[in-house]
C-alpha cells in the first residue's frame, strides 16, 4: 500500500511503512528508500544541491516493456547480463534483495 508522497529524489510513492527524508534546503524531504536517500545525501554532502533546484522533471517513468519479467527472456537483452556455460546453460548474477527504485540499484 503506498501513500500520497511521493520521493523527493526519483518521484516514485513513499510506500507506507518507510518513513525516510533528507534535509534538502533546510526542510525535511521524503525518501522512499535507502537508495535515495543515500544517493540524496551524497548529492548534498557534495555541495551539489543545485542538481535539486535546477532540475526541471523528476526522472522518467521506467517503460512499461522494462517493469515486465518477461523482457529478460529476450536474447537481446540478455546479452547485457548472461554469460554462456555451454549450449543449455546461461548464467547471470543479480542483486534483487530490497531494490525499489534507481537509486537501490546503483547502491548494490
Amino acid at each position: 500500500m503506498f501513500n500520497m508522497s511521493k520521493c523527493y529524489h526519483c518521484g516514485l510513492p513513499i510506500p507506507t511503512n518507510v518513513d525516510l527524508s533528507v534535509t534538502i534546503e533546510a526542510e525535511p524531504r521524503p525518501m522512499c528508500c535507502m537508495g535515495c536517500q543515500a544517493v540524496a545525501q551524497a548529492i548534498i554532502d557534495a555541495d551539489l544541491q543545485d542538481f535539486y533546484k535546477y532540475r526541471t522533471t523528476v526522472n522518467e517513468p521506467i517503460p512499461e516493456i522494462l517493469q515486465q519479467h518477461t523482457v529478460y527472456d529476450n536474447p537481446a537483452i540478455q546479452k547485457k547480463f548472461v554469460r554462456i556455460e555451454g549450449e543449455y546453460i546461461k548464467e547471470a548474477t543479480l542483486i534483487l534483495e530490497g531494490i525499489t527504485c534507481a537509486a537501490c540499484i546503483w547502491l548494490n
